[in-house]
């Protein structure tokens, strides 16, 4: 019977080393494809840190720009508050300089041959007085009887 346990040990020993051959080599082939698949795994996450790298340096670059534009805009802003300031005194001169060009016509229509406004419609409206015989027509010449 020691000689039968021993057929039977050899026997299972034979059948393990098959089998066990065999789930070592698909062991091995699996663990192969999954080698490859981390390695293109691997060069993939490669390329997007290289591209992320990349987008950081121009994302950086347009943070400066726009840092640059944004002082740009504060500036600008001062100079139209200030430019705000002017207009608001403009809009008050104007109004003290009509006031002084309508004292300038009035002094004009009180004594028309000094014409201080300068105003050429105002002396395009200015006509010779009419007789007052009817002898002219404001031409010098005699009127025509009608």
């Amino acid at each position: 019977m020691v000689f039968g346990n021993a057929v039977r040990a050899a026997c299972a020993t034979l059948a393990l080393t098959t089998l066990s051959g065999c789930i070592v080599t698909d062991i091995h082939e699996e663990l192969i494809r999954v080698n490859t698949s981390l390695d293109t795994t691997n060069a993939q996450l490669a390329t997007l840190d290289a591209q992320l790298t990349e987008k950081q340096a121009r994302l950086a670059s347009i943070d400066e720009k726009l840092r640059a534009i944004d002082d740009q805009l504060i500036a600008a802003n001062t100079r139209l508050e200030s430019l705000s300031d002017i207009d608001e005194h403009l809009a008050s001169l104007d109004v003290h300089l009509e006031a002084i060009r309508q004292i300038v016509r009035n002094l004009d229509s009180t004594i028309p041959f000094l014409r201080l406004s300068g105003d050429k419609s105002d002396e395009s409206e200015v006509k010779p007085a009419a007789p007052t015989d009817g002898n002219t027509n404001g031409d010098d010449e005699p009127a025509q009887p009608k």
